[in-house]
Formats: C-alpha cells, structure tokens, sequence
C-alpha cells in the first residue's frame, strides 16, 4: 500500500506508539468522498505501516464495527461492541489497537484512554500489596470464541514483566463474567477482588484519563499493552438499525429506511439513470423531490428502503459510479 510521504510520517507514529505516549491520533481523513468499501480499504492501508492484521473475531473479521445491534450483553456470546453499552477499561489480544470513526453517534460514544504504567505507579504509590495481587492469573471470559480443545475461559495476569517493561491485559467485565458463569473456574481471592476494584476506581479518575470526542474521518491507535480504552454509552441514529443485520448470515427479509442527496447532470435520461440503478440493486424508492436546479445540476432528495448498511452502501457506490451522478451523500437522522 504505497503512501510515499504519508508513509514516513506513520513510522514515526509507530515508534511514538512503541517507545513514547502510546497513543496517536489521526484527523481529517475525507470518510464522506469514498464508498465504505474504500474508507475500509484506506484504513487498512495505513494500519499496515503500523503491523500486521488480526481478527476481530471467531469469525475471522479484519474489520469489527462498533453499532448498536441491539444484542443482549447478558448472552454469553455477545460482544461489547455490538451493543451501546458502556464499555470499561481494557485491552484488546494485540499489539497495536486501531480505531475509525465512519460517523458519531447521536449522544456519548466518547474514546477514552489511560496509561496502564501510571495505573501500576499509582497503585504501587497507594497500595503495593494490591498491585502485586495483580500479577496473579485471573480468569477471563472467551464471550462464546473458544478455540478447539480449551474452556470457556483462559487464565492471565493483569500486569506482567517483559523484557523490563510492565505489560498489561485487563477486561474487568470479562473477568467478573467468568466469575458468575463458570463455577470450574478460580475463583478469586478477596485481595483479588479488592485490587480490580481500585484499579476501576483509578482507570476513572480524570487526573489520570483522557477523553476524546471522536469525528468523522478520525483514526486511532494506541500500543495495547500500556494503554488502556474504553468508551461511553450512547445512543444510536435511528438509521442506525440499518446495521442491525450486517454480520448476520441468513437471508434478510425487512426493509429500514434510508435517504439519499444526489446531485444528477441536467441530461436527458438522467433521473431515469438513477432509478434504475436503485432498482437494479434492489432498493425501493419511496420518494423523490427536487430541492434545487440549476444549468448543469439538479440536487435531489431520494427516500429509499434497503435490507441493511452494506445493502445501502452498494446501492451509494453504484450511483457514484454513473456518469450522471455527480455527488451522493447519505443523509443521517
């Protein structure tokens, strides 16, 4: 993926994500230009400069996308990001861990981080007896993505030794889930439990975080090892419920609401050009009005119904494509 000068900037990114604060931030990229198709394939192009790909998920995605899919935390195998849950502090099982913002929510949603290094010191400062207690294992729930031939969970400390430097991996949610749901495993001490509640109450106070108000086009990364994230709580766009069936195999069968600006090229044919292509791709057209003509456009405002987000997203890239399109804009709310 070549990025001739962007390219040497990222390598200074990644040795300030190995060996300085631990966390970048990127701004700016252009998300409203491009198909989600291009977006994800520019954001993988960066993230290589930075490492190599790993899964999401049991599934073997690349790509895992934060919405509100209305799932229930409570399932053993549902994930946090697939519900607008707050998610606490913790890491994630890699090196480097990268973040986009296609679109905000409606409310909250905000990243949050910490250093997990100053959690150590702060802990060492205030209670070292806790702080030792957390490079005992502890068990942490697989939330369902259990590899053949092991349990329902796997064991591991929270902070750890390598090479000098302090290594961290934390999901507190996962280790009092593996604590309610699975009697075989240990279970904790209570100077366990006393050390995971304070380093919560520490991940918390606001001397030692940073939060970030995300826009659209932003990238994050942060060295998953000393830095830890999390996220607010928040409230989905109601077209939002267009993601509800994205990693969903089975054939979808509802339609949800969705609306288009397209600016079309003032020749003869053009509308029909446009109809066609919504209705080739299986899209039906609720709605159309004209907002504004001039010589050479017409802006117009499409209501459709699609299956779902990447039902819509084909339907949007296949209007760019055409000659007469000259612009096409998803229209959230």
């Amino acid at each position: 993926f070549a990025l001739p000068t962007l390219g040497r900037r990222l390598e200074h990114m990644l040795n300030d994500l190995l060996n300085g604060r631990g966390f970048v931030q990127i701004r700016g990229f252009p998300v409203e230009r491009y198909s989600i198709q291009q977006v994800a394939a520019a954001y993988l192009g960066i993230g290589s400069y930075l490492g190599s790909f790993r899964s999401q998920n049991a599934k073997g995605h690349l790509l895992g996308h934060v919405q509100d899919i209305g799932a229930d935390i409570t399932q053993p195998n549902v994930r946090y990001y697939q519900t607008n849950k707050a998610l606490e502090y913790h890491t994630d099982s890699c090196d480097i861990v990268g973040l986009m913002c296609l679109q905000t929510s409606r409310t909250g949603g905000e990243s949050r981080i910490v250093s997990s290094v100053s959690l150590y010191n702060e802990m060492m400062a205030r209670r070292p007896d806790l702080a030792e207690a957390l490079f005992n294992a502890y068990p942490t729930d697989r939330r369902g993505e259990i590899p053949e031939g092991h349990g329902p969970w796997f064991d591991v400390p929270v902070f750890n030794w390598h090479d000098g430097l302090l290594t961290t991996i934390y999901v507190g949610q996962y280790i009092r889930s593996a604590q309610a749901n699975f009697p075989q495993a240990r279970q904790l001490t209570p100077s366990e439990l006393e050390a995971l509640s304070v380093l919560d109450d520490l991940t918390n106070d606001p001397a030692l975080n940073l939060q970030i108000q995300f826009r659209p086009g932003d990238m994050q990364f942060i060295h998953n090892h000393q830095i830890l994230h999390a996220r607010t709580d928040f409230e989905d766009w109601p077209e939002h419920w267009l993601g509800v069936r994205w990693d969903i195999d089975e054939e979808p069968t509802q339609r949800f609401p969705a609306r288009l600006l397209v600016q079309q090229v003032n020749e003869p044919g053009s509308l029909a050009q446009v109809a066609q292509v919504i209705a080739e791709h299986d899209g039906n057209i609720d709605n159309i009005s004209m907002n504004r003509r001039s010589p050479d456009f017409t802006d117009l405002t499409i209501d459709i119904s699609v299956y779902n987000l990447k039902h819509l997203n084909g339907i949007i890239a296949q209007l760019r494509a055409k000659p007469v399109v000259a612009r096409v804009e998803r229209v959230n709310g």
